[in-house]
């Protein structure tokens, strides 16, 4: 099963943590891969103390880049983090690949080799995928695809990221 959380609101990571919990909880063997953030959270942490069969890995760097102004360093890590992600999924049951759409919005990925992929690994293992500006090809394979609309956001008053809310 494929399943897409995307749009500009919050919570895509969050739901996709809710999945990875189930998932673990029912014994199976999970794997969060996260582009775009170079650091784990501490939940992340726990998780993998907690529970066996949960590993995380992060291809990121530290620091905000426009469009078109990527560090090389940041696209080599991501295709790094691509090809490790091809020749491990069928170790797992379940993969949640983490700011996807963002990745390949920077052009870190390569769409058509993340579709190809997608289509060899979704049958043997569910996999959720996450990020902003998901594109029409990946709705079409998904089979369910949740959005998520940003109505009102506490950034736009001013107050900072919340430990346990945001991060």
């Amino acid at each position: 099963m494929l399943i897409i959380y995307t749009g500009d609101g919050k919570g895509k990571t969050t739901s996709s943590f809710g999945i990875i919990l189930r998932s673990l909880v029912l014994g199976k063997r999970v794997l969060l891969v996260q582009f775009m953030k170079p650091d784990k959270e501490k939940s992340i942490l726990f998780f993998e103390g907690a529970f066996p069969k949960f590993k995380s890995i992060n291809y990121g760097i530290t620091g905000f880049f426009k469009k078109g102004e990527v560090p090389k360093e940041l696209i080599n890590i991501c295709k790094y983090g691509f090809e490790t992600l091809k020749t491990s999924y069928q170790d797992y049951d379940l993969i949640v690949v983490d700011e996807l759409f963002t990745a390949i919005y920077f052009e870190l990925l390569d769409k058509k080799d993340v579709l190809e992929c997608l289509k060899h690994c979704i049958e043997p293992v569910d996999v959720v995928l996450t990020g902003r500006k998901c594109s029409k090809e990946f709705i079409d394979m998904a089979d369910i695809v949740t959005e998520m609309k940003q109505i009102k956001h506490h950034y736009d008053k001013g107050i900072q990221a919340k430990q346990g809310i945001d991060f």
